[in-house]
């Protein structure tokens, strides 16, 4: 091969190689991520924020999670914007999840405010939002957050799981239709098998450093890498009706937290 067909190869390889690079990057969503939902009304798979696009997990395609009018809001919150995200239970409901950027230690979070519609009749609930590792055919869920309904009627209770085969540590009661501000938090450890998962329901906005967290679960199945996060509809048995809005994840807990006395519009930066 002469010099100048192999410094011809040596470049195309150069380029490609940049550009499924490229590719790869721009299919995660850059950090923090600040999701208001500012779509049109309708399917939720699709629409794309911050490099990153929502799309299903799993081989279920029918019917898609909903974006739907109004947004919820939450006190001392930047305010609302755009719409939010509905979750039903059902047979093969698609589970929407967008890949973010990767990170394998310290602790990544999310906080959401959540409104429940109905908590369903069956005791243990079922989970509706998980970390996982990136790729649309992962199912490594972690720090799975699950709704189950009270025996007060009117009531409901939190969930958390840190993975499948761990007990759930449970919140206390609340509200049917009263949004709440729910953090979550994947926390790595240095050992193996000793990752947890923690949540906090509606902290202190504004603080410096996370407070103790409400409860934590532990588990003996760490993430590798956590790169996507799962909206997820659950099983046709439980009859959960959720409402999901101003989604953010961070490594910050500043990020996820922050109170309407800061910066309300992050895209101004």
């Amino acid at each position: 091969m002469n010099g100048h067909l192999a410094s011809f190869w040596k470049t195309s390889l150069a380029v490609v190689t940049f550009v499924a690079a490229a590719s790869i990057v721009s299919a995660q969503a850059s950090l923090p991520l600040v999701e208001h939902f500012n779509y049109p009304t309708g399917n939720l798979s699709g629409n794309t924020i911050n490099g990153g696009t929502w799309q299903p997990t799993g081989a279920n395609l029918s019917n898609p999670v909903q974006v739907t009018a109004v947004s919820l809001s939450y006190a001392g919150l930047p305010a609302s914007q755009g719409n939010k995200v509905n979750l039903l239970n059902g047979s093969n409901y698609e589970d929407p999840g967008i890949d973010i950027q990767g990170a394998n230690s310290g602790s990544v979070y999310a906080s959401f405010i959540l409104n429940v519609v109905n908590p369903g009749s069956v005791a243990t609930g079922d989970y509706f939002f998980a970390f996982l590792s990136a790729g649309t055919g992962s199912n490594d869920y972690r720090t799975r957050v699950s709704v189950q309904p009270s025996s007060e009627s009117g009531k409901f209770k939190l969930g958390l799981r840190h993975g499948s085969s761990d007990t759930i540590k449970q919140s206390g009661d609340l509200d049917v239709g009263t949004p709440v501000l729910v953090v979550v938090a994947y926390n790595f450890n240095p050992g193996s098998g000793d990752d947890t998962s923690s949540m906090w329901i509606n902290p202190t906005l504004g603080q410096a450093s996370p407070p103790t967290a409400d409860f934590s679960a532990t588990a003996a199945q760490d993430l590798t890498t956590l790169g996507r996060v799962l909206l997820r509809q659950g099983s046709s048995s439980t009859s959960i009706v959720l409402d999901l809005d101003e989604l953010r994840v961070s490594t910050a807990w500043t990020d996820v937290t922050p109170s309407n006395a800061g910066i309300n519009d992050w895209s101004l930066y």
